[in-house]
């Protein structure tokens, strides 16, 4: 008995067409991954488009067998992170590949070759591409279909880690739940929270479409404000979340987004879209002319949604104003009927925001890591 012997890979860098491929070759079609739109993608890398790249850089790579992509791999460095938290840390992110510790290890390789060339000593993943978007890589739960905005790999890409000298840091979990017509509204809030509902000086209102950049400017000084002190986390551009938000504006639903305002000072912000990523999956992540069509035609019929931030500024914490977001976020979601709904990761360590997804009945979905490598 014979065995044929598989032909080594080889690296390409800077190769879009085959980077975006990878995912589409290697998964398995019967797994729930989905593909963010090909245009998405292609505006997240350019140096041009992406205000990011201003205070970072990056390169990447795909590795290929016999011309065919087997897997990719972003390396970069958030230079502005490094200076604000004093370390010498590169990234890598979209690290997708087959089921084969040696692809991976060449991946992994040319991310440490990134990292050392530029005198960095410490190495982390999955960052796609700080910790404002996606970030870590599944290590339980790849039978689950990924809501919008949650990561998503098959496991085995953590045990190559792991192979590779890689060890987990930072566990977080995503949620969902997926009967949203049950939830008993009175049970999120209680005499604190209505309170505020009743008081005056508090407005509770949607996210305004005619007004599209001033709300995103908005919901830039929340997030600042009330993530200023996590760990890895950088304060956003103008720039930064005109870029990022404004792929939102083709899918939101207004009702789904809250702003609190009290007496007139923006104080909190939940951003729900709905969930485009079955359509997603429908359309191949591309939209070509067909693709664009169907989008347009199906995706007011999408029923599931996902949270993407709740967010209070810290001089109000404690008062009682997520519940308040929760709740209308929940009304908003029966009223317009949604029937599931996911969440993006939550740090174990965050027991406050832990608490409000356990409040709102979501359970967990997936469970993920950040995976690092000290290079020194």
């Amino acid at each position: 008995m014979t065995t044929t012997k598989r032909s080594p890979v080889y690296l390409v860098e800077g190769d879009f067409a085959s980077f975006f491929r990878v995912p589409f070759v290697v998964y398995p079609a019967t797994m729930p991954w989905v593909s963010m739109l090909k245009s998405d993608l292609k505006a997240l890398l350019d140096e041009k488009k992406n205000p990011h790249w201003q205070v970072a850089e990056r390169t990447y790579f795909t590795a290929m067998r016999d011309g065919v992509p087997v897997g990719r791999i972003l390396c970069h460095v958030h230079h502005a992170a490094n200076e604000r938290f004093g370390e010498k840390a590169a990234s890598f992110g979209f690290f997708d590949v087959e089921d084969d510790v040696e692809t991976a290890r060449a991946l992994l390789s040319k991310a440490e070759e990134f990292a050392r060339a530029r005198h960095l000593t410490l190495l982390r993943g999955n960052m796609n591409l700080t910790a404002n978007q996606e970030i870590g890589v599944l290590t339980d739960g790849d039978d689950k279909a990924p809501f919008v905005a949650q990561m998503f790999q098959p496991e085995w890409v953590s045990k190559l880690l792991v192979q590779c000298g890689f060890a987990a840091t930072m566990p977080m979990t995503t949620f969902a739940r997926f009967d949203v017509a049950a939830v008993d509204l009175d049970k999120i809030v209680t005499d604190k929270h209505r309170a505020l509902m009743n008081d005056p000086d508090y407005v509770w209102r949607e996210f305004r479409m005619n007004r599209f950049d001033d709300d995103v400017e908005i919901v830039r000084t929340i997030l600042n404000d009330s993530m200023g002190q996590n760990p890895l986390f950088v304060p956003m551009t103008k720039e930064e979340a005109r870029f990022q938000l404004g792929p939102m504006k083709m899918i939101m639903d207004p009702k789904l987004t809250r702003i609190a305002e009290f007496k007139g000072e923006p104080i909190g912000a939940t951003i729900c879209i709905p969930d485009p990523n079955p359509l997603l999956k429908k359309i191949g992540s591309r939209l070509t002319p067909w693709g664009l069509l169907r989008f347009l035609l199906e995706k007011k019929k999408i029923r599931r949604a996902s949270v993407i931030i709740i967010l209070v500024k810290r001089a109000y914490h404690g008062q009682g104003v997520i519940g308040v977001l929760n709740h209308d976020m929940m009304k908003a979601l029966k009223e317009g009927g949604y029937t599931e709904m996911g969440g993006t990761w939550i740090s174990d360590t965050n027991k406050a925001s832990l608490k409000q997804a356990q409040l709102t009945g979501l359970h967990p979905h997936h469970r993920l890591a950040l995976f690092e490598k000290s290079l020194a």
